[in-house]
């Protein structure tokens, strides 16, 4: 019994032996919100504030290369940092929906 799973398939497979049953429509469901929340984590949104904490840039970026701010006057470089409340903010939402949509393609 040497069966290749990928890793969602193994998660399905593991949900499904403690007695959930899903349809193929919850299961996608289950595996998109998955890969939505991931692909969140890997771009938050970002946000650099200067010295007086005033929000000077903001954006979206990968989570290990985030673009610092440069001044072009002093040649400051000011480090860009995660925005994580609009990141819960965003992830909440993304759970929320999904969560509406796979119980209403429950079956009984």
């Amino acid at each position: 019994m040497s069966e290749c799973f990928s890793s969602g398939q193994l998660a399905l497979t593991f949900i499904e032996t403690k007695g959930v049953k899903m349809n193929q429509k919850q299961k996608t469901i289950l595996l998109a919100s998955a890969a939505i929340v991931a692909l969140m984590a890997l771009f938050p949104p970002y946000i650099v504030k200067n010295y007086k904490n005033v929000v000077i840039k903001s954006g979206y970026g990968f989570l290990f290369n985030l673009p610092p701010y440069i001044s072009t006057t002093s040649n400051t470089v000011i480090p860009a940092t995660v925005n994580a409340s609009t990141l819960l903010v965003q992830i909440f939402s993304v759970l929320v929906v999904a969560s509406l949509i796979y119980f209403a393609f429950h079956k009984n």
